[in-house]
């Protein structure tokens, strides 16, 4: 990811259509949920989000050991 972002600092791309882009790529599901209701200004916080959501998302559905 960084290196498409690095790529991209000769022509850079408004961050809101970054944002929006990796939101589109996003399947259906809670990452991609989260990160509507909270509108990441950033890439970098729009992937850190989804991260974590889907880590959350993870964990919860792990059942805990007997």
């Amino acid at each position: 990811m960084r290196e498409l972002t690095a790529s991209l600092v000769g022509n850079p791309l408004h961050e809101q259509i970054n944002v929006t882009v990796f939101m589109e790529g996003l399947r259906v599901g809670p990452a991609r949920t989260q990160l509507f209701r909270v509108q990441a200004s950033t890439l970098e916080e729009a992937i850190q989000l989804a991260l974590q959501e889907e880590y959350s998302h993870r964990q919860a559905r792990t059942p805990a050991p007997a």
